[in-house]
C-alpha cells in the first residue's frame, strides 16, 4: 500500500511539474506576442502563469532558455509527427521537403520578432542549453533517424553520415528562418521554397556517393 502511495505521489509531482513548465511557456509567449522580449520580466511571465519566481528559476535559468525552448519547440516538427512521415513509406526527399513546408508554416504562424529574437539568443546559449537538457535535444536528432532510413532504403550512400548531414540542414534552416525573420532573406525567394530548396540539396546530394575533393592537376 505505501509503495502503491509513494508511486501515485510522485506521478502527481510530475504532473504537476508538467503543468507549471507549459503554464510558464503559454505565459511567456503570450506576453512576447504582444511586447517586445526586453519588455516582459521573469516577474511579468509569473504573474501571468500564476507561479512564484521560485518555481521559474527551478525550471529556466534565464528567461532567454524559455524563449529558445518555446520558440524552437513551435518550430520543428515533434518527433512523433516525424514518425507518421516515415511510417508513410515517404522517400528520404519527400520527408525533407514536408518538414521544410512544415517548418516555414510554423514559423509565419509566430510574430517575426520573436521568432529572431529566439534565434539569435539560441546562439548565444547553446552550449549552456545542451548541458542544461543534457545533450542535443534540438532539431537534429530526429533528422538523424530521417537519413538512417534513408541509408536503409538505398536512397542515401552509405559513406554518409547522417548526423553531419542532419546538421546541415538544421543549421541551414536556422540560419534562412533568421534570415526572414529580421527582414534579410533572398530577394524573390519565399521562405518555404528557400527551406525546400535546402532540403533538396542535403537530400538529393546524399544520395550520390560521397567523393573526397580532388586536389588540382599540376600542369
Amino acid at each position: 500500500m505505501r509503495a502503491q502511495q509513494r508511486a501515485a505521489r510522485t506521478t502527481l509531482q510530475q504532473q504537476r511539474s508538467i503543468e507549471t513548465r507549459r503554464a510558464l511557456m503559454q505565459a511567456g509567449e503570450r506576453l512576447w506576442r504582444e511586447r517586445a522580449f526586453d519588455d516582459v520580466s521573469v516577474g511579468d511571465v509569473c504573474a501571468e502563469a500564476g507561479v512564484s519566481k521560485g518555481l521559474f528559476y527551478f525550471y529556466f535559468p534565464r528567461k532567454e532558455f524559455l524563449l529558445v525552448i518555446l520558440v524552437f519547440a513551435r518550430l520543428f516538427p515533434s518527433d512523433e509527427s516525424i514518425h507518421r512521415l516515415i511510417d508513410q513509406g515517404l522517400t528520404t526527399h519527400e520527408i525533407c521537403h514536408k518538414i521544410a513546408l512544415s517548418l516555414a508554416r510554423r514559423a509565419r504562424r509566430m510574430p517575426k520578432h520573436l521568432v529572431g529574437r529566439a534565434i539569435e539568443a539560441g546562439f548565444t546559449i547553446y552550449k549552456e542549453l545542451r548541458a542544461e537538457q543534457g545533450g542535443d535535444k534540438g532539431w537534429t536528432p530526429p533528422l538523424v533517424k530521417v537519413f538512417e532510413r534513408g541509408k536503409e532504403r538505398g536512397e542515401i550512400a552509405p559513406e554518409w553520415n547522417s548526423d553531419v548531414m542532419a546538421h546541415a540542414m538544421s543549421w541551414s534552416f536556422v540560419y534562412s528562418v533568421l534570415s526572414w525573420a529580421n527582414g534579410t532573406e533572398v530577394p524573390g525567394l519565399t521562405l518555404e521554397r528557400t527551406l525546400a530548396m535546402q532540403a533538396s540539396l542535403v537530400a538529393k546530394g546524399g544520395s550520390q556517393p560521397f567523393g573526397e575533393p580532388q586536389a588540382p592537376s599540376k600542369s
